[in-house]
Formats: C-alpha cells, sequence, structure tokens
C-alpha cells in the first residue's frame, strides 16, 4: 500500500471483501448494479469427470448428498476431527446424506483419522478431485459444511447452500457471501482476532464452543431447504 498511486476508502472495516472490492471497480468508472454474480465456467469433461468418480464409487451423484471439507490452511480455523464425527453419525442417525468428505491429497491424513473417529459411513475423495475440477463437483452437492476455507468460497460462489464453522475471522468480512448460508461460531471478547496463534486460554475456545449438535441442525434446515426449492 505504501506505493499505491490512489486508494479508495472503504466507509467500514465490517464489509464484506466482495463488496470492499466492488468500490475499486466503481472507482474506476464500472457501473455496479444489483448483486455480484459469480459465473464459474464447468466443462463438461469436468462433469464426466466427477459424474464417473461416484459411479466408481457406486453412489449416485444426482441424489441429494452433503459435502464436508475438515481442512483449512489455518489451525485456528481447523474444526475438531472429534466434532466434525459426531456431526457425520448425527446426520447418519437421521438418515441424511450420503456425506462426500473432499480435500487435497495433504488432506487424506485427516480424512483417515475421521474414519477411525466414526461409525458412520463416508465417501472420502480427498486427493480424488483436482482444484480444477472442485467447481463441477461442488455444484450438484445439495448443502456444505465446512471450515472458513477456500471451497467454502467455491460453494457459496457456486449458490450452494453452506453451513461454515468460524474461529478466530469475520463472517462479516470473508464469510459464504450472499443469502441462505448458516455461519456457526461463539461470542467471546477476542473474536474475531485474525490470528493464526490461539493465545487464548482456554485454546481455540471460539471453535469449541461451536457443538455437533448446532452444526448438524443447521444443517438440518439447509438440506430441508434445499429440498423444498428441488
Amino acid at each position: 500500500p505504501w506505493f499505491y498511486t490512489q486508494r479508495v476508502e472503504a466507509p467500514t472495516t465490517e464489509m464484506h471483501a466482495v463488496d470492499r472490492y466492488l468500490l475499486v471497480a466503481a472507482a474506476l468508472g464500472v457501473r455496479v448494479q444489483g448483486l455480484p454474480q459469480f459465473r464459474f465456467k464447468i466443462f463438461d469433461a469436468d462433469r464426466a469427470e466427477v459424474r464417473a468418480l461416484f459411479r466408481h464409487k457406486g453412489v449416485a451423484l444426482d441424489q441429494p448428498w452433503i459435502a464436508m471439507n475438515v481442512s483449512a490452511r489455518w489451525s485456528t480455523k481447523r474444526w475438531s476431527l472429534g466434532s466434525f464425527a459426531a456431526v457425520l453419525d448425527r446426520l447418519h442417525q437421521e438418515g441424511l446424506g450420503p456425506v462426500v468428505v473432499i480435500g487435497s491429497a495433504g488432506d487424506r491424513h485427516d480424512a483417515e483419522q475421521l474414519r477411525a473417529l466414526t461409525n458412520s459411513p463416508f465417501l472420502d475423495l480427498t486427493g480424488a478431485v483436482s482444484l480444477g475440477v472442485l467447481p463441477a463437483l461442488l455444484s450438484k452437492a445439495a448443502v456444505m459444511i465446512t471450515n472458513d476455507s477456500g471451497p467454502m468460497h467455491i460453494a457459496a460462489a457456486l449458490g450452494v447452500p453452506v453451513a461454515a464453522i468460524f474461529g478466530p475471522t469475520s463472517a462479516v468480512r470473508t464469510g459464504p457471501y450472499g443469502a441462505g448460508h448458516r455461519v456457526l461460531t461463539a461470542s467471546i471478547p477476542c473474536r474475531p482476532c485474525f490470528s493464526r496463534v490461539c493465545r487464548h486460554s482456554p485454546e481455540m475456545e471460539c471453535l469449541h464452543l461451536v457443538t455437533p449438535n448446532e452444526v448438524a441442525e443447521a444443517t438440518q434446515r439447509l438440506v430441508a431447504a434445499h429440498a423444498s426449492f428441488s
């Protein structure tokens, strides 16, 4: 910022990043009207790859299914795997699913740990889908359960309802954009701290206070809302 020749002032820090960036577009003379629309170009080859993958796994792609992303770049954004496992168990008991766990090849260990923590079945696609094909995959999901992460934003941009667990970051600034999402967080004095290292005691309390039942119930409501519009 020290080298900027022109600055565009935001009226407040408490606005979503998308809306803040649109101020730059307006300052450049772009006429900004209505709500932003995010249009992914999903290629037929990507759709075919996803369909073939589900067929190979024995899961029907076109039935309602729930995407789950247990990873995030910051450790302070990661809800515990035990909590995700408890959500899996609750959804399975309620007859919701199947649940499809996504992630990169580096997230396979998390998926293996998740498998050890739950008796409920899920489809593990960690490392099976590239980032470029991820929009084609998530576009078929009924709902996504996720930490604050890049895949969360992809799902929201595709219009997929998101149940997002937020710890040190602000859903006002970088939450899933648009209507129809549920953000779950805890109100403690130090959040949002935007820190990659938790200095609070008890550690990671902002995430630990979010319960699996809250996330499961939010997911159930999103699935019901999705079914009513399908």
